[in-house]
C-alpha cells in the first residue's frame, strides 16, 4: 500500500476530514491534500504528527526501518500487544506489521553475513 493510501485509510478510520488533520498537524488543506493525493510526502515531523492525530503507533507512517533501536522495539511490542489483544489491528494492520518483521529479520541476517565478510 502506497504511503498516500495509507495516510488516507488511517484518516477515514479515524473519522476525521482532510480539513481536521491538516488544522491538528499544523499544515494546510492543499498540503495535506497533497499527502493522500501522492502529490507529495510529509517529512518525518510531519508524519510523526500525523501517527498522533490519527491514532496509530510510532512509525506507522515512517516505515519501521527509518527507525532507531528502540523505536523500533516500542513499534514493535505495540503492534504486539494489539494482535495479542485480539482484533484490534485491521487485517491491513496485520499485513504491514508481518511484512515489517520480515524485512527486520532480512536486515539481522544482511548483518550477521556482512560480518563474516
Amino acid at each position: 500500500m502506497k504511503l498516500s493510501e495509507k495516510i488516507a485509510s488511517a484518516r477515514k478510520d479515524a473519522g476525521k476530514s482532510q480539513a481536521q488533520v491538516a488544522k491538528e498537524i499544523g499544515i494546510s488543506l492543499r498540503t495535506y491534500q497533497g499527502y493522500e493525493g501522492g502529490e507529495m510526502e510529509p517529512k518525518t515531523d510531519k508524519r510523526k504528527k500525523l501517527e498522533i492525530a490519527l491514532g496509530k503507533p510510532a512509525g506507522y507512517f515512517m516505515g519501521i526501518a527509518t527507525l532507531d533501536s528502540k523505536q523500533q522495539m516500542e513499534y514493535i511490542l505495540s503492534q504486539t500487544q494489539a494482535l495479542l489483544a485480539g482484533g484490534a489491528l485491521s487485517e491491513e494492520d496485520k499485513e504491514a506489521f508481518m511484512q515489517e518483521l520480515i524485512e527486520i529479520s532480512k536486515d539481522s541476517s544482511d548483518r550477521k553475513l556482512a560480518e563474516k565478510r
